[in-house]
């Protein structure tokens, strides 16, 4: 019960921010009429499309997605604030949508951004040795398209913010898992010294990947606290996040395979392809990572594989939960099973035969793995799956007619982006002062580094204080 959330922070002199969002996946916005509102009985202010920067709404004179913020209304309460929200009148002329990534690769599609001609937002080739003529040369090929349908994070706790400008410094309340990075988007956006801004992230009901992003609303409720000089708190419904948070996954690859009559892999090319959504804010990172990490634990040299984002009118796509790593092992953990298939042989003969040895180890793609014993640590997982047994299992159950699936994967991922900085302080009394760059948002990621401090000084944990979140104060 002590934990304190955004929606926690109280401040005097609070007003409340809440957003108009367009019923509609693509539409013009020919005309925002405030005057309704802004006549209503504690409505302080109303941002729309003419307030211009930073609050930057329907950019292009259009919404992209359904639920893209159209127009904010701040208010003295939040009573007052859904009301005057309802009286907020928006002329739209709806557009043609498009919402397979498939079908907005088509010429004659509708472009989501007109300014591209055309909805592919970034397209990326990663190759290595012939992949053309190995496939040419295999005893054997196989192809598919297999997909990952999208998700909603739905972290427990909603996105908000609380913001307040005192004349000279910014200080932002977020429920977000990159505070570094919100103080500085904040700086550019707001075009103030990075000095001036001040972000705190207090404890955090979950993100799942889903508030990595810097958000528009971040940005617009920070704008609102310096122009009105007063505290602006933004707390998202559950319905508002479904819809303008970013969402998951949504990863389609198209693939041929090459392999030998004993299950050797030879050949892959492969083309992934990342929903993006309506702003490609992550969709190209997402789908690089999938190609990348395609060949997973397994030797290959001959592959090419094109990461492609494709504009949508979704939501924006964004991490979620292994960010494109649990997709690239479903991917190729599919191909093994699909040579297995086309064989005959056992899938975990298949893995086996195709298993990276040892680490160091250099993927086709570039990517290095440098530690980790693969084959060793997948015959150890299978003696402690008992997978044998297992399988001998469903086998009797299938003959009394119960269907039973016996499966498994072999998973490695990309466990760093880059690295993070920590300050340990002893301090007088014989405790230690931990700092750490990390943001924490739901995992107890706080105790384990206590505990690991204290492991390695020797020291009760109890004497561990660990910081966090507080960019006046971490590194």
């Amino acid at each position: 019960g002590q934990a304190r959330y955004v929606d926690d922070v109280e401040l005097p002199g609070m007003l409340y921010a809440g957003f108009v969002r367009s019923p509609y996946a693509h539409a013009r916005v020919k005309r925002v009429d405030a005057s309704e509102a802004l006549s209503t009985p504690g409505v302080v202010a109303v941002f729309t499309p003419e307030s211009g920067r930073p609050f930057n709404f329907a950019p292009g004179g259009k919404v992209r997605y359904q639920g893209e913020a159209v127009a904010m209304v701040v208010a003295v309460d939040r009573y007052k604030l859904y009301d005057a929200l309802e009286r907020i009148y928006v002329d739209y002329e709806a557009l043609p949508a498009v919402v397979d990534p498939l079908k907005a690769m088509e010429p004659g599609a509708p472009l989501v951004d007109e300014s591209l001609g055309t909805n592919v937002g970034h397209r990326e080739i990663f190759s290595s040795g012939d992949a053309d003529k190995a496939l040419r040369e295999s005893e054997e090929t196989a192809e598919e398209e297999l997909k990952f349908q999208r998700v909603v994070p739905a972290a427990m706790e909603p996105r908000g913010v609380v913001a307040a400008y005192d004349g000279r410094s910014l200080t932002v309340y977020s429920s977000t898992q990159k505070p570094h990075v919100v103080r500085e988007e904040l700086a550019r956006s707001l075009d103030v010294p990075l000095a001036a801004v001040r972000v705190v992230q207090p404890d955090v009901g979950g993100g799942f990947g889903s508030k990595l992003t810097v958000y528009p609303e971040e940005v617009r409720v920070a704008a609102a606290a310096t122009f009105l000089r007063r505290p602006v708190k933004w707390i998202a419904t559950r319905s508002e996040d479904f819809r303008s948070a970013t969402h998951g996954r949504g990863i389609i690859l198209r693939y041929k395979a090459g392999f030998t009559k004993d299950g050797v892999l030879r050949a892959l090319d492969a083309t992934v392809i990342a929903d993006a959504g309506a702003y490609d804010w992550h969709g190209w990172a997402l789908a690089e990572t999938v190609a990348q990490m395609l060949p997973g634990p397994y030797k290959l040299k001959d592959a090419r594989a094109v990461a492609v984002s494709v504009l949508t009118n979704k939501p924006p796509l964004g991490p979620y939960r292994g960010a494109g790593r649990p997709e690239a092992t479903f991917f190729i953990e599919r191909i093994m099973d699909l040579i297995a298939e086309e064989t005959g042989l056992d899938p975990v003969d298949v893995r086996m035969k195709n298993a990276v040895e040892k680490a160091p180890y250099e993927n086709p793609f570039g990517l290095r793995y440098d530690t980790g014993e693969f084959k060793a640590g997948y015959a150890r997982g299978l003696e402690a799956l008992r997978y044998r047994e297992l399988k001998k299992w469903a086998e009797e159950e299938a003959k009394r007619g119960k269907i039973l699936g016996v499966g498994f994967s072999f998973y490695i991922e990309i466990t760093t982006y880059g690295f993070e900085a920590a300050l340990i302080r002893a301090e007088r009394d014989g405790g230690v002062t931990v700092a750490v760059g990390i943001a924490p948002h739901g995992q107890g990621d706080a105790t384990a580094i206590a505990q690991l401090v204290a492991e390695e000084l020797e020291i009760p944990v109890e004497k561990v204080r660990v910081i966090w979140g507080d960019t006046d104060v971490i590194p």
